[in-house]
Formats: structure tokens, C-alpha cells, sequence
């Protein structure tokens, strides 16, 4: 279970820096567009709005605790006979 949790922290930070490189992206992406659009004057751009690389959301804040259950009940009381 110790193993199990590392490695789903480990991947849960690989996952939050990929989040923050992809929105540093987008952020210079839009910047980008709005300096086109003002280079075009009134003329839109139909790829992408900036307001897109705002509402890019990611995942920063998941972690999950790994948990040992089972279908059946267990019996607390009983000895454990491996």
C-alpha cells in the first residue's frame, strides 16, 4: 500500500507541473492572438479566443489515498489465520 500511494503521488506531481507548463502555454499563446488581432484591427481570429487559455482548469489539486477494503464484512473479533 506504501509503494502503491508513492507512486500515485509521484504521478499526481508529474501531473500537476505538465498543468502548469500547459497553462504558461496557453497564457503566452494568448498573448500572441490578442497582439494579432490588434495587428488585424477588428479582424478575429477563428482558432482561439484569449478567454480560452483562461478556462483551461488542469488538474492541480488530486491526490487520492490508496484504501484496503473488501466486499465482505470483516469480522473485527476474529483471529487472523494466514
Amino acid at each position: 500500500m506504501t509503494h502503491i500511494n508513492f507512486k500515485l503521488h509521484t504521478t499526481s506531481r508529474q501531473l500537476h507541473a505538465w498543468t502548469r507548463s500547459e497553462k504558461t502555454k496557453l497564457k503566452e499563446h494568448a498573448a500572441e492572438i490578442v497582439k494579432e488581432q490588434a495587428d488585424l484591427g477588428s479582424e478575429k481570429l477563428p482558432h482561439m479566443d484569449a478567454e480560452d487559455a483562461e478556462t483551461f482548469e488542469g488538474d492541480m489539486d488530486n491526490f487520492q489515498t490508496p484504501l484496503l477494503s473488501s466486499l465482505v464484512p470483516l469480522n473485527m473479533q476474529d483471529v487472523l489465520q494466514v
